[in-house]
């Protein structure tokens, strides 16, 4: 019983050893970032908000999306960037001094179209910068009427 404890423990301490490189690869982004959120949502007509929200570790210098990359498909499968949104243009984009932030931009599509977002995350502070770079569900645009 004793020989069996000691195979076991022998064979826990192997699996640990192994899972280190994984979790040290993460460990940058999640040095500053705790979560994030995106998502699209269609407003009006063929209107939609490309939503982002990233929750940092503490108070960042500067908190948000440094890139937003609307793209477009016919069929969902191919998929090409129509549109480019950096803080330069929309300064909505970004906080600063603070620990959470959430905000969109507005693209008009073509009804019948899919589009998705590549949006690249990031925290930074005085210690450095941590970026996840993430995709939004895709969505079918409808034409929706206004009311």
């Amino acid at each position: 019983m004793k020989r069996f404890f000691r195979y076991i423990s022998i064979i826990l301490v192997v699996a640990m050893l192994l899972t280190i490189p994984a979790a040290a690869a993460d460990s940058r982004a999640s040095r500053y970032i705790m979560s994030t959120c995106v998502y699209l949502r269609q407003t009006i007509s063929t209107h939609f908000r490309v939503w982002h929200e990233v929750i940092a570790l503490g108070i960042m210098d500067e908190l948000g999306a440094s890139e937003i990359k609307v793209q477009e498909s016919t069929d969902g499968i191919s998929w090409a960037t129509v549109a480019t949104y950096t803080p330069t243009y929309s300064p909505n984009m970004v906080a600063t001094n603070t620990a959470g932030y959430a905000s969109y931009v507005t693209y008009t599509g073509i009804a019948g179209r899919y589009y998705r977002a590549r949006i690249v995350l990031f925290a930074e502070n005085s210690t450095g910068r941590g970026e996840v770079i993430t995709y939004t569900e895709p969505i079918k645009l409808v034409h929706l009427e206004v009311a």
